[in-house]
């Protein structure tokens, strides 16, 4: 059945892609098209095994006529994006020096499919790049104020559902039998979930007016997640935007009214039940479980770089290198040895030593080719936060939220903003 499900869609990603490249008349709406399925499908954790196979996910798949016809460009064209052909090269570069290096000083029991991985963030990054360059103009013709908020009441609707499904009937107990969802609190969190968050902080940038019906058709989905980091990198960026706005006086009363909110907010934490998406963020008010938990989520690299030489933690080991995860063991058809832990820093500089920061250039890069100095620095620091307890990059999310930071929504009167 899974199969099924994921070669099905995989044809239609691709045939979306295809159209949207190719056919004049219908371009426009496969690539909205594109965008309903990629928002509204539960492409979630929960059910990966339907939507994700040997590290391709269904809706990479509208990706691969873009790439096709931006190789034919490059080969037979004199016009390409200077900044995406300067963005490949940089990866092309960083990719090749890292492949001697492998050769010269290879890892032991390497596997073929683990140095993949570890190249395949860099071809997800330079895929942004791709998609806005190639769609920017259709982009500005469609994200207008009605259609993202259309598709974010459509979002709400599925998603409440499916959470629902979770509580009441154990959804994901029949849609997998991955032992992690049998112990672990209810969280729902797709792709999609990202669509609302990012139009609702792009909003807030470009001061558009929000109805409190908006907002609360996004928060609500966002706190099915149970994603902690999220919506602490939400709430960082959403203050420092503000208080950057206002007078020493404002802040001030910014700040009281900050400490008013978080104190009803710590009341409904404190009384949430087990099954509120609430719940899990009660163990945050104890600094004994913040210690521990970060103690145990970081000690697979500690195990891991104990053993480095003193060139290896100036360059890491390089593609290929995974980590021991303890917790791993009690888990089917999960591999002990992961490609990443759950922090994207510490991840990056056991395999690419100092150098990791080149990943970080070509992110900041692809923020500041489309966008404004203002919104990429907030939006560079939202994704500095989540990187704290995330591998973001290693993500099956992470293609459609990089591209969705440099969407063009448009204003209230239809015109770019960007």
């Amino acid at each position: 059945m899974d199969y099924i499900f994921y070669t099905s869609f995989s044809i239609i990603f691709f045939i979306l892609g295809f159209v949207s490249t190719t056919n004049l008349i219908y371009n426009e709406k496969a690539l909205k098209g594109f965008i309903y399925l990629t928002t509204l499908l539960p492409i979630t954790k929960i059910i990966l095994v339907y939507h994700l196979k040997y590290q391709v996910s269904i809706y990479y798949f509208f990706f691969i006529p873009l790439v096709f016809l931006y190789f034919n460009k490059l080969l037979f064209s004199r016009y390409i994006e200077k900044k995406t052909f300067h963005a490949l090269v940089l990866i092309l570069l960083f990719i090749t020096l890292y492949f001697i290096y492998f050769f010269i000083n290879p890892i032991k029991n390497v596997l073929a499919i683990n140095v993949l991985k570890d190249i395949k963030p860099f071809v997800l990054i330079f895929l942004s790049f791709l998609f806005i360059d190639f769609y920017k103009d259709k982009l500005k013709r469609i994200l207008t104020k009605k259609f993202c908020e259309r598709l974010i009441l459509y979002y709400f609707i599925i998603s409440t559902l499916f959470f629902y499904l979770l509580i009441k009937y154990n959804l994901h107990l029949v849609l997998t039998d991955d032992k992690y969802f049998t112990i672990n609190g209810f969280r729902y969190e797709t792709i999609g979930t990202y669509f609302g968050i990012i139009y609702i902080i792009n909003s807030l940038f470009q001061s558009k007016k929000l109805s409190f019906k908006t907002i609360m058709l996004v928060l609500i989905p966002t706190l099915y997640t149970g994603n902690r980091t999220l919506l602490f990198s939400i709430i960082v960026v959403i203050i420092i935007f503000y208080l950057s706005k206002l007078s020493l006086k404002k802040i001030k009363i910014f700040a009281s009214i900050f400490g008013f909110l978080f104190l009803i907010l710590s009341y409904f934490i404190n009384k949430a039940n087990e099954l509120s998406p609430l719940f899990r963020f009660q163990k945050l008010y104890k600094s004994e479980y913040i210690i521990e938990s970060l103690v145990n989520r970081y000690s697979p690299f500690i195990d891991t770089i104990k053993s480095y030489s003193i060139s290896e933690y100036i360059i890491g080991t390089g593609f290929g290198q995974t980590f021991f995860i303890p917790w791993f063991t009690w888990r089917d058809n999960i591999d002990d040895y992961n490609i990443y832990i759950d922090n994207l820093y510490l991840t990056l500089y056991a395999k690419y030593g100092v150098f990791f920061i080149v990943i970080f250039i070509l992110m900041y890069y692809y923020l500041s080719s489309y966008l404004s100095k203002q919104t990429r620095f907030f939006y560079f620091v939202m994704v500095l936060i989540i990187c704290i307890t995330n591998a973001m990059v290693y993500q099956f999310n992470f293609l459609w939220i990089f591209i969705l930071l440099a969407m063009p929504f448009r204003n209230d009167l239809g015109t770019s903003v960007r």
